[in-house]
């Protein structure tokens, strides 16, 4: 179990995310790395009480030989519940009324929640290439530059730069047709356009904030989604725990994770099937009750996480002047932004673009200010060098073209001049 469970989702680092290099944010590792180790760990727990203890036992009467195999069936079949103050159901359509059939599979549930909260992440990871980019990479190496070498230090700053440099020319539109137009348009005007984006600067932040959607639907889902697995109302089960708690100062035994419970077992004698009812006590549950209540207010604290950072991140993504104040923040130490403004415009609009502002923020959460500083220090370097050569470009592409159109006029001239030296010729020997 312990190999498989490693298997799916890495080392203990890895599923916290201490020490590691991230490419998102705090919430977002809030939800894959600590919830997916959360879930993990109630699941090893849950598994290790139902194979290594007694999960269940029934009330047996001393003569019976197959007391093995009554708690057996009872385990695999589904039991019952019915309150001790009424009498047991006569029906057998009743007494499935208050069937529970979800204990036996309590250890799936919780890997199937952890896979859930894992898949956005998922999808962040596998579609990140899509977009020309390594940013894991990139945040290592700004992370490694925190405690290396001077020299080291200055080296890979120039390393990332121009690795961003690179990617950021490379990713944009070659030639502008109608279909580029659109695909622009497209991209900017809803989030689920996000893959046309690609050329555009819009990809990656396209598909952060796709995924900070998934990441909340994903919270506000699992109420639902436990609703159906756990055959009872658990939108409203951590009300229920919490009201208990106030009312009593304890934890009190619920409907929903009952304690004691009835099970129904039919024996074939011959041509005869006779059914016995046993009483029996699920001690898993008192366990599963205390492991539910705390997912219930952990998925209620990370809907209100993951729907303040989505609203935040809309904020970041919708207003420019955010991007632009965020940039210009760090311009302005080496740069004079007001003298500067078109310029400076022309870097943040053109250049680095939403998804470069992406890029440098995750840079700025594995490293520090000065690092991410140094780094736009060297783009901004780039990006002026780069400038240069296109309007070098620029202006020997003219004068090739004005040398080009005199060559043109001198050859008209000649062949005029020819045509004229020829016609005077032929008159006079008309003459």
């Amino acid at each position: 179990m312990l190999s498989v469970l490693g298997s799916l989702f890495g080392s203990a680092s890895d599923l916290v995310g201490v020490g590691v290099p991230c490419d998102d944010g705090f919430s977002d590792r809030l939800n894959h790395n600590w919830t997916t180790f959360l879930l993990t760990f109630f699941c090893l727990v849950i598994t290790t009480t139902q194979f290594a203890g007694s999960p269940i036992k029934c009330w047996i009467s001393k003569d019976t030989d197959h007391a093995d195999y009554i708690h057996n069936a009872c385990w695999v079949k589904n039991t019952y519940d019915a309150p001790l103050t009424h009498p047991l159901p006569v029906e057998e359509k009743e007494r499935l009324k208050g069937e529970l059939k979800y204990y036996q599979w309590l250890p799936l549930i919780l890997l199937v929640q952890a896979l859930m909260f894992k898949m956005p992440n998922m999808i962040w990871k596998l579609c990140q290439s899509n977009g020309g980019i390594n940013i894991e990479k990139i945040t290592s190496l700004s992370q490694d530059t925190q405690y290396s070498e001077p020299k080291e230090r200055a080296k890979t700053i120039k390393n990332i730069a121009a690795y961003i440099h690179s990617w950021l020319i490379f990713e944009r539109e070659r030639r502008y047709t109608i279909f580029s137009r659109m695909r622009h348009r497209m991209s900017r005007l809803s989030i689920l356009f996000f893959p046309l984006g690609s050329r555009n600067g819009t990809y990656l932040v396209g598909l952060y904030f796709f995924s900070k959607i998934l990441y909340l639907a994903n919270a506000i889902g699992q109420y639902f989604l436990l609703n159906a697995l756990l055959g009872f109302d658990f939108t409203n089960f951590g009300m229920l725990v919490f009201t208990n708690l106030l009312a009593d100062g304890e934890v009190k035994e619920t409907r929903a994770f009952p304690r004691v419970t009835y099970c129904d077992v039919k024996i074939r004698q011959q041509q005869n099937i006779l059914t016995y009812t046993y009483q029996c006590v699920l001690s898993i549950n008192m366990l599963s009750e205390k492991i539910f209540a705390i997912l219930w207010f952990w998925l209620l604290l990370l809907a209100c996480v993951n729907a303040v950072s989505t609203l935040m991140w809309c904020y970041n993504l919708i207003f420019r002047r955010n991007r632009v104040r965020y940039v210009e923040k760090y311009l302005s130490l080496f740069v004079n932004v007001a003298d500067e403004k078109e310029l400076c415009r022309k870097f943040i609009d053109d250049y680095i673009r939403d998804d470069g502002v992406l890029v440098l923020r995750a840079v700025a959460n594995n490293s520090s200010i000065m690092v991410l500083g140094d780094i736009v220090e060297e783009l901004w370097r780039l990006f002026i060098k780069n400038r240069e050569i296109r309007y070098e470009r620029k202006e020997q592409r003219k004068k090739e073209l004005e040398n080009r159109d005199k060559m043109e006029m001198e050859v008209i001239a000649d062949e005029k001049h020819g045509a004229t030296t020829h016609l005077r010729k032929l008159k006079e020997v008309d003459l």
